[in-house]
């Protein structure tokens, strides 16, 4: 064989390549990149092939941000080398920081492809479907991670987060309390552990495992913010505040902590300090969903806003979350016959200990099975009694808890549901992604939430006369008003009501108004009519109780708000939530005349304060939010305490207080009248809504979109 001068040649430029190669690696070693830079450049001037320099060479300019010369200097090293997996997990990351997330789970799998089991691959490819949302496909990395290494810190970690982000809770305390066996000094894990014990409904735990995060690491900002929520939770919420401001001095950016600080300070009554907050959290990402339905619930307990503005809020929420994926909704099979049993379907994160189960109670209990078949779809996280109860009461009961909407949607289908019903709107727990799939023919909202969804796949709205009377108020909803004649409410007292009692003014020498109404319906409008009412009224009390009433300090705060109109503080009576139910309605003992809030009204309040004896004066704004009470007391045959300005809501409450034979005529007959009113009339309600229903199945078959007819319904 000859002897070949080419092969030594490239013999030779090879060592002379891994000389320079070697020297980079110890110069970048001792921290001189210049140097390491310049040898990688040397190495691949001595050998052009050296895939491991352009490897080395891009990591150099990976680090420090010079993006597209560490792209190519990777795909030419993948080029020389395609066998590379380490250059491929390098091309990805660049290529994710450049904004191509495709690209950079291709190459990601090209390296899980090469190297099975790669656990550097497994975890970036994890971290990138959960940023993308695709969980399921994120779970599966990070458990083939733990497969091979079943002690990986930061795969049960990170999986912990995905199964916490499906809804899967207990197995995700699971996987943190593993990260703690594994790692008892971890403040992250006990600071997730805590979140997810939070949602559990487990207060005092997770109150003691984000205060050990803290105690790891007082910096932690997650943890201030998880801790925050947690105080909230349980009622102290101006602790709540402090707690998130902190996490907000930590991270000024930090989105959860802005939308978080909104609802605590929503509890405690400072709506437009909350709204900031909001806003805030949307400026930082304004595709985000949570701090978005938080606004938009908030803009209800507000007059700053027109209805014109409101409603433009609800429809750019739809424009920018509203519309679903491409190619996502299918044509309806269901038979578009007027007169056969209808499939009626109920979404709902309230099945539950929760004022909605008070008013879908008596509808499942009173459907007519004979036209009707009902579906529950529950999305409730942590099912109690009531939600036993209520699926007891349903046809059918399926739990979409964690389910996806595609998921979701497709068992819908499956049901051949006629009619879907959400129960939400934009409250915690709502499902409106999964409306906009359109997985039923013909779709409403009822009962949760006071206001438009702003989406064109929800056709209907259902709500009464009185609550939005016919007329401009069309044209602030996407949806069309089913308005039902009388009420659109009907409620099932509860059972533990105690026995009412007489009126306290009969045995004190003052009257006493009250509110148990959440705080943000205490406005200041509302506080400026109640303390010019207490001047009216000599010797008058005022009794408030609350969930945001549960510490010292926002109680104070409250009060505060009132001494600034000139009522003395021991006029004054503040009360956090009872422990329970019962506590709660006898509370109501020590009431003589709740007023109504404004302009967001009490629902379950007003019905509660009535079954309880106590009259209920009211002021019916512009609004369905400021009119519920106007279609209660209308319903409830007591029209006359309902006012039509802040004057005649003062002068009302004012004459009412004066007349306490009237009081105690009323509150001796109260439950009388409710009784035989439409609002406690559960089998002629449901016969009301189900004409409704009825009514809009038939336009739908008619050849209508989603049931439409005339705009005002």
């Amino acid at each position: 064989m000859r002897f070949s001068i080419r092969a030594l040649f490239n013999r030779n430029r090879a060592s002379l390549a891994q000389q320079l190669l070697d020297r980079g690696i110890a110069a970048e070693a001792a921290g001189d990149v210049a140097t390491a830079s310049r040898c990688y450049q040397q190495a691949i001037d001595a050998d052009p092939r050296c895939a491991a320099a352009y490897f080395n060479l891009g990591l150099l300019h990976l680090a420090g941000g010079h993006l597209p010369e560490s792209e190519a200097a990777f795909r030419r090293a993948l080029q020389l080398r395609e066998d590379f997996p380490e250059a491929w997990v390098a091309l990805a990351e660049v290529l994710e920081s450049l904004g191509k997330d495709g690209g950079a789970l291709d190459a990601l799998d090209r390296a899980i492809d090469l190297r099975d089991g790669f656990e550097g691959a497994l975890m970036n490819a994890g971290v990138l479907l959960q940023k993308l949302g695709r969980l399921q496909e994120a779970q599966a990395r990070y458990r083939r991670v733990l497969e091979t290494t079943p002690d990986a810190v930061a795969a049960h970690n990170n999986l912990g987060s995905v199964l916490h982000a499906l809804e899967r809770r207990s197995e995700a305390e699971a996987c943190f309390r593993r990260v703690l066996a594994l790692e008892p000094g971890s403040a992250v894990a006990h600071s997730n552990l805590a979140n997810v014990l939070r949602e559990l409904g487990r207060l005092t735990e997770a109150e003691a495992s984000c205060r050990q995060a803290l105690a790891l690491d007082p910096r932690l900002p997650e943890a201030h913010n998880h801790l925050g929520n947690i105080l909230q939770a349980l009622g102290r919420a101006s602790e709540s505040e402090a707690r998130l401001r902190r996490a907000l001095e930590l991270r000024p950016g930090y989105l959860e902590a802005h939308n978080s600080l909104g609802n605590a300070l929503k509890d405690l009554g400072r709506v437009e300090e909350a709204e900031a907050s909001f806003r805030r959290a949307l400026v930082l990402d304004p595709a985000d969903r949570d701090a978005r339905h938080n606004l938009l619930l908030l803009l209800n307990y507000t007059d700053k806003f027109s209805r014109a503005e409101v409603f433009a809020e609800h429809v750019d929420w739809a424009r920018r979350h509203g519309p679903p994926p491409e190619g996502s909704r299918a044509p309806h099979a269901n038979v578009r016959d007027p007169a056969r049993r209808l499939r009626i379907g109920y979404v709902s994160p309230d099945f539950r200990r929760h004022s909605v189960a008070y008013f879908i109670e008596p509808v499942l209990a009173q459907h007519d099975r004979g036209s009707f078949e009902v579906y529950c779809y529950s999305n409730v996280a942590l099912p109690d009694g009531m939600t036993a109860h209520l699926m007891r009461l349903a046809d059918h009961a399926r739990g979409i808890a964690g389910v996806s909407d595609a998921d979701a949607a497709q068992m819908i289908r499956a049901d051949g549901i006629d009619l879907l019903v959400d129960l939400a709107g934009h409250t915690a727990g709502q499902r409106l992604s999964l409306f906009a799939l359109e997985p039923a023919p013909v779709q409403a909202t009822y009962l949760g939430y006071p206001n438009t969804t702003g989406m064109k796949s929800i056709g209907w709205r259902i709500t009464d006369g009185y609550a939005d009377p016919p007329g401009d108020g069309d044209a602030f909803h996407s949806e069309r008003l089913l308005r039902l004649p009388g009420t659109f409410l009907c409620f099932q007292p509860p059972g533990e009501a105690p026995a009412v009692q007489p009126a306290p003014g009969a045995r004190n020498s003052f009257v006493t108004f009250g509110s148990f109404n959440v705080l943000p319906k205490v406005t200041p409008n509302a506080i400026r009519a109640w303390a010019e009412l207490m001047q009216r009224v000599p010797g008058s009390r005022l009794l408030l109780k609350a969930l945001g009433l549960g510490d010292a300090a926002s109680r104070a705060q409250t009060l505060d708000r009132f001494v600034l109109r000139g009522i003395a503080a021991e006029r004054i009576t503040v009360l956090p939530m009872e422990t329970s139910l019962q506590a709660h309605l006898a509370r109501y003992h020590e009431m003589d005349i709740a007023l109504d809030p404004f302009p967001y009204n009490g629902t379950t309040t007003t019905l509660e304060a009535l079954w309880m004896g106590v009259p209920v004066v009211a002021l019916a704004g512009d609004r369905h939010c400021a009119r519920v009470g106007a279609s209660i007391l209308s319903n409830a045959g007591l029209p006359e305490l309902v006012a039509a300005s802040e004057a005649s809501y003062i002068d009302l409450a004012a004459g009412l207080a004066g007349d306490p034979a009237r009081i105690a005529e009323l509150r001796r007959t109260m439950r009388t009248r409710l009784a035989a009113s439409p609002l406690l009339d559960r089998a002629g309600f449901a016969r009301t809504l189900e004409a409704g229903y009825r009514g809009i199945w038939e336009a739908w078959c008619s050849g209508g979109p989603k049931g439409s007819v005339s705009k005002s319904g």
